[in-house]
């Protein structure tokens, strides 16, 4: 029997401990509606996102996207985020906001 690693433990040599997936979706109509009380008419469309997760004890985050062809993983501090203008922004904003 042969083993085979996800490609999230070949890049930071762990399993992930949580893996959360959402459909993506588009609004037919009543784009920026919903909040103001309107109507709005989405549905989900076939992309996906998908986030795999494993803790750390370091402080560091450590992130990777499969789909913007990214070398390998971009890290930065807990509490040290700053704007870079790519999908690492997307990321840093989400361990801002929880920190």
């Amino acid at each position: 029997m042969s083993s085979s690693s996800s490609p999230f433990e070949s890049l930071f040599g762990t399993a992930p401990t949580v893996t959360v997936s959402a459909p993506g979706r588009v609004n037919l109509i009543g784009e920026h509606t919903d909040y103001n009380g309107g109507y709005v008419l989405p549905t989900v469309i076939p992309q996906r996102t998908i986030v795999e997760l494993a803790p750390r004890r370091d402080g560091r985050v450590r992130a990777c996207s499969a789909n913007v062809g990214a070398r390998g993983p971009t890290a930065y501090g807990l509490g040290q985020e700053r704007k870079r203008g790519g999908w690492i922004d997307y990321v840093q904003g989400v361990t801002w906001g929880l920190v």
